[in-house]
């Protein structure tokens, strides 16, 4: 090999060595974190056990942009932002966070909140595209149940906007808009009680949909009937189980019966309804049903 060749090749080796170089340097410096970004980090978890989220949100976003810690740094500033209702600075973290970390396992979360945080700005139209995509992305997840009673939200509120509007007047087809926007703010509080049934947002959805006053199905007053049974509102639940389907809601009917006092009523419906529907009664409330039912004959009913 002449000195020509030599020089060449030894070139070549240098480069390759320098690109390597560089690439372990830019490996390092996306994993690395440094002492002081650790301190500033606890520090801020101190502050947020204290509940002092403007301290906590401060030393969050202190932690460098290189660090390896700063996926949890940045997601933590966000919900510090939410916890202090700054929409703007919460929606702004958010959406950082995920166009850089995508993949996070805080993705869903942060999503949601996202969306949340739309609502809260009333930028309806964005909150509803994040909600459908959440419950698209993570179908099997709560957050994407809890979707569903966000959206009846967003189109109950629209609907409320299309009839409170000044310049819109009354104009043929504004009726007509206002309730399929209620219909179908009706459709996802159902679908959420129907997923959720004892969720945390399962009563409000019972009564938002009352609040819509609109015609409702048999099956509409069953679900409002059980759900207000399972919340401890039984002169609401009676009222609503007493015009659906009997022969589906005898269960949830006898026990509100019950929960009055009036144990006469709820054996005639078991004795009668059971033996020809127990299979439209899910296997825990009719396990309850039949034990409650036992213990009134053992033990003699007080009253009714």
């Amino acid at each position: 090999m002449d000195w020509k060749k030599k020089l060449k090749f030894v070139a070549i080796v240098m480069a390759f060595a320098v690109l390597i170089m560089i690439v372990l340097s830019n490996i390092f410096q996306t994993t690395r974190f440094s002492e002081k970004d650790l301190r500033t980090y606890k520090q801020g978890l101190v502050y947020l056990n204290k509940n002092d989220l403007e301290n906590a949100y401060f030393n969050f976003n202190n932690v460098s942009k290189n660090s390896a810690i700063y996926e949890i740094a940045l997601f933590r500033q966000a919900m510090c932002a939410d916890a202090l209702n700054d929409f703007e600075t919460a929606i702004k973290k958010l959406r950082i966070f995920l166009e850089k970390y995508p993949d996070s396992i805080f993705a869903q979360k942060a999503n949601y909140i996202l969306a949340q945080n739309y609502y809260k700005f009333k930028d309806y139209a964005k909150s509803e595209k994040v909600f459908n995509n959440i419950r698209k992305d993570f179908k099997d997840s709560d957050y994407a149940k809890a979707s569903n009673y966000y959206l009846g939200l967003i189109y109950k509120n629209r609907a409320e906007e299309k009839k409170q509007n000044p310049q819109l007047g009354i104009f043929p087809g504004d009726e007509k808009e206002s309730y399929l926007l209620k219909y179908k703010a009706k459709e996802y509080f159902v679908q959420y009680m129907t997923l959720a049934e004892n969720g945390r947002f399962a009563l409000d959805c019972a009564n938002q949909i009352v609040t819509l006053d609109m015609d409702l199905s048999s099956d509409d007053y069953l679900l409002l009937g059980k759900t207000f049974y399972k919340n401890s509102e039984y002169k609401k639940a009676f009222s609503y189980l007493e015009k659906s389907d009997i022969t589906k809601s005898w269960g949830y009917l006898a026990q509100v019966h019950k929960k009055r006092g009036e144990y006469k009523i709820f054996r005639d419906i078991v004795e009668k309804y059971y033996p020809l529907y127990s299979e439209n009664v899910s296997d825990l409330d009719l396990q309850i049903l039949l034990d409650d039912y036992v213990s009134l004959h053992r033990f003699g009913a007080k009253s009714g």
